[in-house]
């Protein structure tokens, strides 16, 4: 009998009844080999890495995860079973944003990179280097037709997600802040569209958040 693992064993164990044998590996996961039937089965993975990111992809039902591993995962959320791994040894993965109606979703890396990822041909479908620097945050807004992601001296890039998220507009500060975030107003209760809505990222200095609207990328607050 043989059993192929995802990596090196690096821990085993045997049922009272000596049918089924435990394996724990280097990689993070554990499954079970039972002798009755011959069959393996993966009971549980883990990133081996610090978990640096993660969201929910509503239409996927899938969180997606990205870890200090350079891997991005997909787990489903009835089985807890990861669906997919991307995996980029090279540049390491910081940041992500599921799209609220594709099965896409958006990754930040340290070069500056931003890659957008098919889920159903598990593709990079696009890239942009709009910055030299690491992103630290990605967000889609409501509707899913901007993209704003932002590089670690507090940079701003908008996209058009609704049209292969081409970029928009770039904003820069002079003093870049400690922190770096960026999210979007929700839909109040009764609105149909986002004519309202608002995005906000952190000011010069970190001390401050500053408030804009969607269309007209002009500061509110």
């Amino acid at each position: 009998m043989e059993a192929q693992h995802e990596g090196t064993v690096s821990a085993v164990d045997i049922s009272c009844d000596g049918l089924k044998v435990i394996c724990g590996t280097t990689y993070g996961s554990i499954g079970i080999l039972d002798k009755s039937n011959q069959n393996y089965k993966t009971l549980l993975r883990s990133h081996t890495g610090e978990i640096l990111a993660m969201d929910f992809h509503k239409q996927k039902q899938n969180v997606i995860t990205v870890s200090r591993d350079r891997t991005i995962r997909l787990w489903d959320m009835e089985s807890n079973d990861e669906v997919y791994e991307f995996s980029s040894p090279i540049d390491q993965p910081l940041c992500v944003a599921a799209h609220p109606q594709l099965s896409i979703f958006a990754c930040g890396f340290e070069s500056g990179k931003m890659r957008i990822f098919d889920i159903d041909t598990t593709e990079v479908v696009d890239e942009f280097s709009q910055f030299n620097k690491p992103l630290k945050s990605l967000c889609y807004d409501n509707s899913g037709k901007l993209l704003i992601a932002c590089c670690q001296d507090g940079s701003v890039a908008i996209h058009n997600a609704a049209r292969q998220h081409l970029p928009i507009k770039m904003m820069h500060l002079e003093l870049p802040p400690e922190f770096v975030h960026v999210a979007f107003s929700e839909r109040t209760i009764g609105e149909l569209d986002d004519s309202n809505q608002k995005f906000a990222v952190m000011g010069e200095y970190g001390n401050n958040i500053v408030v804009y609207d969607t269309d007209s990328f002009l500061i509110q607050h």
